[in-house]
């Protein structure tokens, strides 16, 4: 297996020997079958992307539900008060915020 190397990054690995195939500007090394695009080479070694997490933090969970509350239930409490809407509004806007968010 052969890496392309752009900016220390691996860019692409082929199974095919690169060599005479390209321009002799780009850096290809040979490399394991296991290096994939996105692993970084540091001139000797290539070493593995950290894992990537999907899932948000408790802290980033909070943020976004005060910022639900804030934008969504807290106008819906005023209109309320004012008798624009239906008493219960905003009540339940807060109950389906609470599921959305899991409590």
């Amino acid at each position: 297996m052969w890496a392309l190397i752009i900016n220390g990054v691996v860019s692409e690995v082929t199974e095919i020997n690169p060599e005479g195939r390209f321009v002799s500007e780009l850096e290809w090394v040979e490399c394991s079958a296991q290096v994939g695009p996105g692993w970084a080479f540091d001139g000797a070694n290539f070493l593995e992307p950290p894992p990537v997490s999907f899932q948000k933090t408790a802290e980033q969970i909070k943020r976004e539900k005060l910022t639900a509350y804030q934008n969504e239930s807290d106008p819906l409490f005023f209109k309320e008060q004012r008798g624009e809407v239906l008493m219960g509004t905003w009540l339940a806007k807060i109950e389906e915020i609470k599921s959305r968010f899991l409590g």
